[in-house]
């Protein structure tokens, strides 16, 4: 059961990144803060959207898989 946990911690953090930077790339224009002048709102969200889908894929993937449910 702790290495399903494992995965949607890992997952979430890379696919975060992974989004943000990609969308980053496509569609930023708008800054998110001046401290990190290379951060956009468009990468915010294209990150959270990332980790959310990431999270629906790994939870229908481990829920059947009855080798990591708790008997």
């Amino acid at each position: 059961m702790g290495l399903y946990w494992v995965f949607y911690a890992i997952g979430g953090v890379i696919w975060n990144d992974v989004g943000a930077h990609w969308f980053g790339l496509a569609f930023g224009k708008h800054k998110l803060i001046k401290l990190s002048p290379k951060k956009t709102v468009e990468g915010f969200i294209g990150g959270a959207l990332f980790s959310y889908l990431w999270i629906l894929f790994i939870s229908n993937f481990f829920a059947s898989k009855m080798s990591f449910a708790c008997p």
